[in-house]
């Protein structure tokens, strides 16, 4: 088998996303169907065999994509409903900070912790009406997007837990790995949200990196220590601690949230909980299912604290159905992707690319490597989507007991999605009134700053891993 002939499903739904009319349900169906014939006409796999091994192993998968996302829109519409969210934004509004520390603290600060904890660019409904109220429309849309930069830490992790059930690695090894690559993203996006929004001092820039830096160092501690999944949680609070600090040293008035902000408190709460019964109660780790390469466990899964603290927070089961509902497009798409990519492992055509690609991987292979996973990000909209996509090649390029390549897709890919189009409809849709010129624009802006990213994320990887 030529390795264009086994690309041709990812090249397939890369095209069909990018330039057809097609939703991300139909092309990620007609590739797959792309990669059934190939792998049954041209692999070394039959049809009983694929269907034996694949069912099994993408239930897992699909059991630990839908234990996140249906807890997590449900988390998403209780806090919506309950004012959390609008006690969070009127909170932040009333900080006592130059509205140049504030930005810093909104885009690698607020938003990296709310996105971390519930993910579905929930984030910008706190931050982009607050950048309004503070900027020009221009700057605060362009500093909202920047605030979309947590990808792989969004929804407790939930993309890089994906990517190291299909790494067949830790979570805590991929965490800490893809917050290394990832380091420079952070001071970028602070120091590049100060200059877009006017304040281009020498010291605010400096602060900018400053925190930036501290968040990256953070964030790869707290994956080494604690795992992905309250990591851009912590590093987000972290942030939003210090800097509030330095206005309690200077003795101004610090406001107290309100008891609405509850649900977001137990979140944490319960997240830290989970961890440590996990690492301290044996036995705990094989509460769960597997199939070949991959398992579920459930005291591992973010969806049992999304679903604990919502029942707490008194959720209806209309609001579960609704949140079941609306997870269906998503968890479709996904599946099917991850479908697609298994095929492509068992019949050999991940193996086919791989070893096309390997006589580059000496050679800068990383940085190379980081394009495609952006663009895999890109397109999909979705991290988790492109790691089901990209991330079986990431695998099978890295070396035993080595994670470059599943860090670089991992982090180059969950980077990009801040421009991709469903974010970018989403931000401007909580902006309103936007117009067909100021999304194009507001594309264009995004495509850069992912290009930005992905530079940043190649070097890194070549250099330091």
């Amino acid at each position: 088998m030529s390795p264009l002939i086994a690309a041709s499903p990812i090249l397939a739904v890369i095209g069909l996303m990018l330039f057809s009319p097609l939703s991300a349900v139909w092309s990620a169906a007609v590739t797959l169907l792309v990669a059934l014939i190939i792998t049954l006409t041209l692999g070394q796999v039959g049809a009983f065999s694929l269907t034996v091994a694949l069912i099994p192993q993408i239930a897992v998968l699909f059991l630990t994509v839908a234990t996140v996302i249906i807890p997590g829109l449900l988390f998403v519409n209780v806090t919506s409903q309950s004012g959390a969210a609008d006690e969070l934004k009127n909170w932040v509004a009333r900080w006592p900070i130059n509205d140049g520390s504030k930005i810093i603290v909104i885009v690698v600060g607020v938003a990296t912790a709310v996105e971390s904890m519930t993910g579905f660019g929930v984030s910008m409904v706190i931050t982009i009406p607050l950048l309004l109220n503070m900027l020009r429309r221009d700057r605060a849309l362009m500093v909202g997007l920047l605030g979309m930069s947590i990808m792989p830490w969004g929804t407790l992790g939930l993309a890089t837990i994906i990517g190291a059930t299909i790494a067949n690695v830790a979570p805590t090894t991929l965490g800490y790995h893809s917050a290394i690559i990832s380091s420079l993203v952070f001071p970028i996006a602070a120091m590049t949200g100060c200059i877009v929004a006017g304040y281009q001092k020498v010291q605010t820039l400096m602060l900018a990196a400053a925190v930036g830096i501290f968040f990256s160092i953070v964030l790869i501690v707290t994956n080494y220590l604690v795992g992905p999944s309250i990591a851009g949680v912590l590093s987000g609070l972290a942030v939003i601690v210090v800097m509030l600090s330095t206005a309690h040293v200077r003795h101004q008035h610090l406001p107290t949230p309100g008891i609405a902000i509850a649900p977001y408190v137990f979140l944490i709460v319960f997240v830290i909980l989970e961890r440590v019964l996990w690492l301290t109660v044996p036995g705990i780790q094989h509460i769960g299912v597997s199939a070949g390469r991959f398992s579920w466990s459930l005291f591992e899964s973010p969806g049992l604290p999304l679903l604990l603290t919502s029942f707490l927070t008194r959720y209806s089961f209309k609001q579960f159905w609704q949140s079941t509902c609306k997870a269906i497009k998503p968890l479709l798409s996904i599946t099917l992707l991850l479908v697609m990519s298994q095929v492509m492992v068992l019949g050999g055509q991940m193996n086919t690319i791989a070893d096309a690609l390997k006589p580059v991987s000496d050679m800068g292979g990383e940085a190379l490597f980081a394009f495609f996973s952006a663009l895999s990000g890109y397109v999909t909209g979705s991290n988790v989507g492109a790691n089901a996509l990209l991330m079986p090649t990431a695998t099978l390029l890295d070396r035993a007991e080595d994670t470059v390549y599943a860090a670089v897709q991992n982090s180059a890919a969950g980077h990009a999605v801040l421009a991709s189009i469903p974010i970018v409809i989403l931000l401007l849709s909580i902006a309103g009134n936007q117009t067909k010129e100021e999304e194009s624009w507001l594309l264009r802006r995004g495509a850069l700053i992912a290009v930005i990213n992905t530079i940043s994320i190649g070097a890194l990887a070549s250099l330091l891993i």
